[in-house]
């Protein structure tokens, strides 16, 4: 996972993609029994446990899931649609190392729908020293117009101050002032403390979007179908109460 120059080596499938971080090794393998921090527990037993405890606390999900909902915690919803994105890509690749030598790169172009008028075709550049041969091309060229079709919303989501989002994240949002109902990217999340409106986080959405030629997991669909259920079931309990 790249941002930016920092790269994150992940585990696990697109949908539950997990990181870990290096806890202190007294605490990670079998030397933990051999040092002075094993006698603070009175059996293996219990030191076993305690271990097993701190190494599940080195596994963090990259993303993660979150509901919102007109009636509980949505302060407003200011999404757009834009067309402020790149619709095609020119991805600059080489078939040897003579040719990064010579700077003679070949190129493929790509765009996201054929169908596209002639209007709608907006260029992005793609290079790279990773990118050897035409399959590298393609896959580069699939995740630049993937990420570009995230811009494709836009606008901002506030809702009630929730620390656990960030960018990256997934939001499902239930708005029934506007009518919206679905499962937006979490691009930016800005968390905002002042006297005027509280704790508030705003959102900024992406589309969420998949390549097709790639099978994956019906996950997020299936959280969807739970967010909906969950939500229809809030609202009856809403009307119910309150008429």
């Amino acid at each position: 996972m790249n941002y930016g120059h920092r790269a994150t080596f992940v585990f696990g499938i697109k949908e539950q993609l997990y990181l870990a971080k290096d806890l202190a090794k007294e605490l990670m393998d079998e030397s933990f029994y051999d040092t002075p921090f094993f006698d603070a527990f009175g059996d293996e037993e219990q030191a076993r446990k305690y271990q097993n405890k701190i190494e599940a606390l080195r596994y963090k999900p990259v993303s993660s899931v979150h509901m919102c909902t007109s009636e509980t915690n949505i302060v407003f919803n200011n999404l757009t649609v834009t067309d402020n994105f790149n619709t095609v890509v020119r991805v600059a690749y080489y078939e040897d190392q003579e040719d990064i030598k010579d700077s003679e790169y070949k190129y493929m172009t790509m765009q996201m729908d054929d169908n596209l008028r002639a209007s709608s075709l907006r260029m992005g550049e793609v290079y790279g020293g990773g990118i050897h041969k035409q399959f590298m091309a393609y896959r580069y060229g699939v995740e630049y117009l993937r990420s570009e079709a995230e811009k494709m919303y836009d606008g901002t989501v506030r809702l009630i101050g929730n620390a656990r989002i960030k960018a990256g994240d997934y939001l499902y949002i239930h708005d029934n002032t506007r009518g919206l109902h679905g499962m937006v990217k979490v691009r930016e999340a800005v968390h905002i403390f002042d006297s005027q409106f509280g704790f508030v986080t705003d959102v900024t959405p992406g589309l969420f979007v998949e390549a097709n030629e790639v099978t994956y997991s019906q996950l997020f669909q299936r959280l969807m179908g739970t967010a909906m259920a969950s939500c229809a079931n809030m609202n009856s309990r809403v009307i119910e109460k309150y008429g």
